[in-house]
């Protein structure tokens, strides 16, 4: 299949529906995977917008790969539009999370290196009684400006960090960084 006068192939269907599937499944581990994940500032800004063309690219796509069907038969263009605007969307939202979320925290992973940074203990969860996660603090970076973790985030600790901790005292947050985004993977008493 061509793309009108161009000559340029257009993917079919179902690889547009493959490659929709594979970001969900994607954005879906790296949701799962890495919680604790904070993109730098530069690309929770530029995500959204970055969002917005992956979306209408992709909407383009499905719209050639529409065309030859569209011009056999008679459709309903209510229909169609209901359908373009729910790939776009999709397209969309999926573009934003792997953008802002799933690419940068997969990068870390593989790419990132292990460092400390001084942080604050913005609340101390009490104690639970999960066996998952029995105590929690709620944590961020002590310079939330320029840190890693520059919002409150809620992490299971050990026993011993949690009886030590009290509101508004110093931890030291436990991170695997990039140039892309931080990952908060523990945190442990001030040094």
């Amino acid at each position: 299949m061509t793309d009108g006068g161009s000559g340029r192939p257009v993917p079919a269907g179902r690889v547009l529906v493959g490659v929709l599937v594979a970001a969900a499944v994607w954005v879906g581990w790296g949701l799962v995977r890495h919680p604790g994940f904070q993109p730098v500032s530069w690309l929770r800004v530029s995500a959204p917008v970055i969002a917005l063309l992956l979306g209408g690219g992709f909407t383009r796509l499905v719209a050639s790969s529409r065309a030859d069907a569209d011009a056999e038969r008679e459709f309903d263009r209510g229909g169609k539009a209901l359908f373009m605007g729910f790939a776009m969307v999709s397209a969309t939202v999926l573009g934003w999370l792997l953008v802002s979320q799933a690419l940068p925290s997969t990068w870390t992973a593989l790419a990132g290196s292990p460092r400390a940074e001084p942080g604050v203990v913005s609340h101390r969860v009490p104690d639970t009684g999960d066996a998952d996660c029995r105590f929690r603090l709620v944590v961020a970076s002590a310079d939330a400006a320029a840190g890693a973790v520059p919002r409150p985030f809620d992490e299971c600790v050990d026993e011993d960090v949690w009886k030590q901790a009290m509101d508004g005292g110093a931890v030291s947050l436990r991170l695997v960084a990039s140039a892309l985004g931080a990952e908060l993977v523990g945190v442990a008493p001030a040094r």
